[in-house]
């Protein structure tokens, strides 16, 4: 298993992403990175990981609506 790492100006160019809001996700541990003479190194699969999952779309649960529940709970007064 290969580990590509870049820098943090490497890394913003390749992705369209700007530096300072990558320092600011390395700063709050949100993304994999290690500083190695002073500089950030970016564990590159973990990080495109990271930004694939916030692209993501999650499936929301519908809840199914049961009509007759709703017009009785309205018929006491009583709200679900």
């Amino acid at each position: 298993m290969n580990i590509t790492l870049m820098g943090i100006a490497e890394y913003a160019a390749a992705r369209n992403i700007s530096q300072k809001m990558l320092r600011k996700l390395i700063k709050g541990e949100e993304i994999a990175a290690g500083k190695c003479h002073g500089k950030w190194l970016l564990d590159v699969e973990r990080v495109d990981e990271y930004f694939r999952n916030l692209t993501t779309p999650h499936k929301q649960e519908r809840r199914q609506f049961d009509y007759l529940a709703e017009i009785e709970a309205m018929r006491k007064g009583i709200r679900t």
